[in-house]
């Protein structure tokens, strides 16, 4: 056995370990300060050495082996302007990419800080830290937006250690085809990021996701946010499809619009998408889902959440309840959530006749689907209301 001045060697030595652990995590994370009052040809080091534009904030996050908080003062940043094109280069197709292990973090107080106070100050209402599509400032939506950059931020290609938080996402125009058709504010191809405490106000696409468009797998989780005036044909604020996995929680959605389907939330065929402890108020869809639309081959999931005020309809499609929705006008007996209690709810019935316990279409909740449940659709025939 060893004796006690090996083992306590020993036992310098793993704390001596430790600590070089500790020591080596600290410094392994690099923090990039950015202010739009900064004087050019800053390396963004320090406060008063910080970049000017964020665009070379993130070029050198992307380059650094570490982990890198970005930290971004209070004013307007706009994705086309960098040291190199100071006033811009008038590039729609420019934008902010995120990056895995990277944060950008607005809403510092910065260079704004006056004597006595703290430029790491942070206070997301106060600072508000503005990421604009709007290259020329002239944006008055719908109009003056025709020279806007089609997506604000790009977070695909991203992990989870991804992650936008503290900012306002304006004035994004998907105009154009494919991918430039959506996710005017936030496009997600494989994108996985952190969106947290962001507003996204303002933004337009052709297609689908006028705030947030999330494809091919992408799974963001989406917190603290707010979405209002945002504009798509499928999908106001958010529209997921194509294997992605959308989680949103207490966040808020305030009258955007779908020329189609989706007010709010357009869930689309193969996605699945998670809402909790949400408000979902006042959009407006041209067809179906004022405030949600739901493929029926695509799964979503509410809990603590209110629906009320939509346009035409709070809910399409089917939904699995988590508890403690409220959902105005709301009835049970719209099987096929198209706002109408009818026969083609019977037939849902008739489809599913037979044993099925907790199944949508046992009505009266007996663990049966039969004429019992055929009699509550006929009382309740008619408009929901």
């Amino acid at each position: 056995m060893p004796d006690l001045a090996q083992r306590c060697r020993g036992l310098v030595l793993a704390a001596l370990a430790l600590v070089l652990l500790a020591t080596t995590g600290a410094s392994a994370q690099v923090i990039i300060y950015v202010d739009d009052s900064a004087a050019l040809g800053g390396d963004g080091s320090t406060w008063p050495t910080a970049y000017r534009f964020l665009q070379d904030a993130l070029a050198d996050a992307a380059s650094q082996d570490n982990v890198v908080r970005v930290r971004v003062g209070g004013g307007i940043h706009r994705p086309d302007e960098s040291e190199a094109s100071p006033s811009g280069t008038g590039d729609r197709n420019a934008t902010f990419q995120l990056s895995s292990v990277v944060w950008v973090r607005g809403g510092y107080l910065g260079l704004s800080a006056g004597i006595g106070e703290d430029p790491d100050d942070r206070d997301i209402v106060a600072n508000r830290t503005f990421l604009s599509g709007d290259l020329l400032g002239d944006d008055f939506p719908p109009f003056g937006m025709e020279e806007n950059v089609r997506h604000v931020v790009n977070g695909s290609n991203t992990d989870h250690s991804a992650r936008l938080e503290g900012c306002t996402v304006k004035g994004g125009n998907a105009d154009g085809s494919s991918e430039a058709g959506s996710g005017g504010g936030l496009f997600l191809e494989m994108g996985n990021p952190q969106v947290f405490d962001v507003r996204f106000e303002s933004n337009v696409a052709a297609d689908f996701g006028g705030a947030v468009h999330c494809t091919l797998g992408s799974s963001p989780a989406i917190a603290g946010c707010a979405f209002t005036g945002n504009v798509a044909k499928f999908g106001g604020a958010v529209s997921s499809f194509a294997g992605s996995e959308t989680t949103i929680s207490t966040s808020t959605f305030t009258e955007n619009s779908a020329t189609t389907l989706g007010g709010a939330v357009f869930n689309g065929s193969g996605s699945d998408v998670t809402i909790s402890d949400s408000a979902i108020t006042d959009n407006t869809a041209g067809a179906d889902g004022g405030g949600i639309y739901t493929s029926p081959v695509a799964t979503l999931t509410l809990s603590g959440t209110s629906l009320c005020d939509n346009t035409p309809d709070n809910l399409f499609g089917p939904m699995t309840d988590g508890g403690g929705n409220s959902i105005c006008g709301l009835c049970p007996a719209d099987l096929n959530g198209n706002g109408q209690v009818d026969f083609a709810d019977i037939l849902a019935v008739i489809g599913a006749w037979g044993t099925c316990t907790g199944c949508a279409e046992d009505l009266n909740d007996n663990g049966l689907v039969g004429f019992d449940d055929i009699l509550v659709i006929i009382g309740a025939w008619g408009p929901c209301s």
